[in-house]
């Protein structure tokens, strides 16, 4: 099809892209297409697809360019791989790229002033988001509950104004006590009094029934099925007793992480993923007691595949005592603001250039 395609070379000149990592971008597209001047720049030229019940990626777009030439050697990248994906590249006619992006295209994905917390502390109230958010206009803002009514670790916040959204999301990766909040723009969440106010507790297999691409959710807690109940020396203590994982291989899982732990056992694991949704290279892990964290904590610089891994203390110490002396592999109080002072990304353009930030 692509050669019968490429034998009529009138404008426009299209490919469409499948196969994209969801956390793909513009950037990365015109990277692949190296060589190829794409028509408006890839600005204007990238167009993706997302899906129109969700608002995600689905891993397609489509790329205009400028000449023949141009989408010739662009369709010599048929197969070639973007990281670890190879991608498929095919010639399209404008008008099917014009009825996809109709119902695939970026005006789907339906956007109002509102904004995605995750990681919120589990005793978070209403004033300490106001507060992470001090400055900005809120109108509406919703803690989602689990079914025994505490707080499940996730919010939504809804803005007066889009501008204060977008400054909102230069709040990403700030601190509510001593967690990391993670903020994202919602997509297709157009009324937060619509929302459910609570969310059913996902049971949890163990970890060696995972397979492929499959991975625990959230909570580590099954009401029945797969562990069963946890008995009560594992229930979580307020607060959590969490450490930091940094090193990581950027293809660990949620169960690589539960193995390098072994005996010991998580009752929570997170890993924290950049904005551009790319693995971060660290994880957020807690434990349901102080004896835990303190063994997990012993297994500091320790290998997890080919790379060793290093552990830093994110709980009070002690029994929540911050008095307590530092424990193996960690630091006290903030570890990040103490040893690693550039770690937590400054608001808005106060970022420095040419700098990674360990964003989620």
């Amino acid at each position: 099809m692509n050669g019968e395609l490429v034998k009529n070379e009138e404008e426009p000149f299209i490919v469409k892209v499948r196969g994209l990592p969801y956390s793909a971008t513009a950037h990365d597209v015109a990277l692949f297409f190296s060589g190829c001047d794409i028509k408006g720049g890839k600005g204007e030229g990238v167009h993706f697809l997302f899906n129109p019940q969700t608002g995600k990626p689905t891993g397609e777009c489509f790329t205009e360019f400028i000449s023949a030439p141009d989408m010739r050697k662009a369709l010599l990248q048929h197969h070639r791989y973007l990281g670890r994906r190879y991608l498929e590249v095919e010639r399209c006619s404008e008008e099917a790229m014009k009825q996809t992006l109709k119902t695939h295209g970026e005006e789907v994905r339906q956007s109002c002033p509102i904004v995605r917390l995750r990681g919120l502390p589990f005793r978070t109230t209403d004033s300490e988001i106001e507060k992470l958010f001090n400055g900005l206009s809120i109108s509406k803002l919703v803690i989602v509950k689990d079914p025994r009514g505490q707080a499940a670790g996730d919010g939504y916040v809804q803005f007066e104004k889009d501008s204060d959204m977008k400054d909102a999301l230069n709040r990403h990766m700030e601190k509510i006590g001593h967690r990391y909040i993670e903020v994202f723009q919602a997509y297709n969440v157009t009324d937060l009094d619509e929302m459910p106010k609570s969310r059913p507790v996902k049971p949890l297999k163990p970890w060696g029934s995972y397979s492929g691409d499959q991975s625990p959710g959230y909570n580590v807690y099954p009401e029945s099925g797969g562990w069963g109940t946890p008995p009560p020396h594992r229930m979580p203590p307020r607060p959590y007793h969490s450490l930091r994982m940094r090193g990581l291989p950027f293809e660990a899982t949620e169960q690589d992480i539960a193995e390098f732990f072994d005996p010991i056992l998580p009752v929570h694991i997170q890993i924290v993923f950049t904005r551009q949704g790319r693995p971060s290279g660290e994880a957020e892990v807690t434990f349901a007691n102080y004896a835990d964290l303190t063994n997990a904590l012993s297994k500091d610089k320790e290998y997890l595949g080919n790379r060793y891994v290093e552990l830093f203390n994110e709980s009070s110490g002690n029994n929540g005592n911050s008095n307590s002396s530092p424990t193996p592999g960690g630091y006290m109080h903030n570890p990040y603001q103490n040893r690693f002072p550039s770690m937590a990304p400054p608001r808005g353009t106060n970022r420095a250039p040419n700098r990674r930030y360990y964003e989620r």
